[in-house]
């Protein structure tokens, strides 16, 4: 905050605004003032009150605490330059805690205070300090076998299975493009894989979620799931509705089991079509938010999934964003084939690393690591004033 700054316009006050600057020491001597953050501008007013602000250390002052910081503060103009009001010199050290500065002008005048207030240093953890550490991901896939994909008999159906093995369906491709990723995230590569919206035989009874494996237990990578696939996509019969909240509640389950960081739940399902249980759909991703679980939808065919965004959309009451959608026919060429199979993937697997931090930072679990990689754990620090 401001205090006591001085009047800028004729006919009005003052639109301050504050610049931190970092001291770059120059090889040839001598240094440089380089701009790192710029705060809001405050309108009309003399006795400014800024938004709190977070900066990270080493790009404030290079991770050491000593080195010297300026703060500049400026009138905003909106017709012409902005005029320079003051500045002063600080360090990281005086920063921790309160303190209020006196500004001066070009020629040592004094120009009002500014108080910083509320300083504190923050570890913050990146997605590979977890990863290093003990933290183990896991995948499990879910598969539609509902009816709007049409029957497996029909070469236009999404669940057609060529005999020749030359030509894969949607869902084929899609396991494909992703089982090399989901082996580097998770090394063990164990899978699981379920299926959903269809009837089982003998009973032709409906089923709102099957595992694919009968004994429940993990398939050896997505290639082993690539064959169960081809099993049950030729003795289920296709069904409905369109139910999402089963399979997102199936990770919720197991991830209940394991909130002390040391697993983290990726569910992709792969689907024709919006969720027609939207508001169950909703409450298992607001459930998801709490736990470490990250949902990845990933939508087929020519739907163009407009009724996603009410679903996958955070709402206040949503502890962190979890969710993915990606729409593969934004992916294809004319032909049904990847335009780009790496951008596809990024689009895919992408968020993880950030949604796997905010749910470590939700819960305040630092990673957890043996003797033997504790020293590679290195957390970065942000600078928190207001």
């Amino acid at each position: 905050m401001g205090k006591g700054l001085p009047k800028m316009d004729t006919f009005g006050s003052a639109d301050p605004y504050l610049i931190f600057l970092r001291e770059i020491k120059l090889k040839q001597g001598g240094h440089k003032w380089v701009p790192i953050h710029r705060t809001e501008k405050a309108l009309n007013t003399r006795n400014p009150i800024w938004k709190s602000i977070t900066l990270g250390v080493d790009e404030l002052c290079g991770n050491n605490y000593g080195n010297r910081i300026r703060v500049d503060c400026f009138d905003w103009d909106r017709g012409s330059k902005d005029d320079f009001i003051g500045s002063f010199d600080t360090d990281l050290s005086a920063i921790i805690g309160d303190i209020t500065s006196q500004m001066l002008d070009k020629r040592s005048k004094n120009r009002g205070t500014v108080t910083i207030s509320s300083g504190k240093i923050e570890r913050k953890f990146s997605f590979y300090d977890y990863v290093r550490g003990l933290t183990r991901l896991k995948f499990s896939l879910a598969i539609d076998f509902t009816e709007s994909n049409g029957k497996q008999d029909n070469p236009s159906s999404r669940h057609f299975i060529d005999e020749s093995g030359k030509i894969a369906n949607i869902y084929q491709k899609i396991m494909t493009l992703i089982k090399d990723t989901i082996a580097i995230f998770d090394p063990t590569n164990s899978v699981r894989a379920f299926g959903f919206g269809a009837k089982l035989k003998p009973t032709e009874t409906m089923t709102p979620i099957f595992n694919f494996h009968q004994k429940g237990e993990l398939y050896n990578g997505i290639n082993n799931v690539l064959d169960a696939y081809l099993n049950w996509s030729q003795t289920v019969t296709l069904a409905g509705p369109t139910n999402h909240a089963p399979v997102i509640n199936k990770a919720n389950e197991l991830a209940d089991k394991h909130k002390d960081g040391s697993l983290y739940i990726v569910i992709i399902i792969i689907t024709d079509d919006c969720p027609h249980d939207i508001a169950e759909t909703k409450g298992a991703i607001a459930k998801a938010a709490t736990l470490p679980v990250s949902i990845i939808f990933v939508g087929v065919g020519e739907n163009d999934f407009q009724g996603m965004d009410e679903v996958i959309r955070p709402t206040g009451t949503v502890a962190r964003d979890v969710v993915t959608f990606v729409r593969i026919e934004d992916h294809l060429d004319q032909q049904k084939m990847f335009i780009s199979e790496s951008q596809c993937r990024h689009a895919i697997f992408s968020k993880i690393p950030d949604q796997l931090v905010s749910w470590m930072n939700l819960k305040d679990i630092k990673p957890q690591a043996d003797s033997s990689i504790a020293s590679a754990i290195q957390c970065t620090e942000q600078l928190s004033i207001s």
